[in-house]
C-alpha cells in the first residue's frame, strides 16, 4: 500500500495500520501540534474540534476551506504539513 494515499475514511486508516508502520499509526493519533502550525491555523482547527492528525485528514481540503476564517495560506500550509509527513486529506 502506498502510504501517501488519502487515509480518511475509516478502511483506509485502518488498512494503513494493517501496513504494519507503527510510527504511521503513531502519528494519526499525535496532537495536531506535531504538524507544526501556525499558532493561528492551529487554534482554529482546535476550536472547529479537529485535535489529532487524524481527526485531520478525515476532512477534505473544500470542507477545510469552508471553516471561518481558514483562508488559502493556512489551507496550504495544512496540505504541505501532512504531505511532509506522508499523509494527505480526504477526498
Amino acid at each position: 500500500m502506498d502510504h501517501r494515499q488519502a487515509v480518511g475514511s475509516d478502511a483506509q486508516v485502518e488498512s494503513l495500520a494493517d501496513w504494519g508502520n507503527d510510527a504511521a499509526h503513531s502519528v494519526l493519533d499525535a496532537d495536531i501540534a506535531v504538524l507544526q502550525l501556525s499558532e493561528r491555523t492551529t487554534n482554529l482547527l482546535r476550536v472547529n474540534q479537529l485535535h489529532t492528525v487524524r481527526d485531520l485528514i478525515r476532512v477534505p481540503a473544500r470542507k477545510l476551506f469552508a471553516l471561518s476564517r481558514l483562508g488559502r495560506n493556512s489551507l496550504r500550509e495544512i496540505v504541505e504539513s501532512v504531505h511532509r509527513r506522508g499523509l494527505s486529506l480526504a477526498d
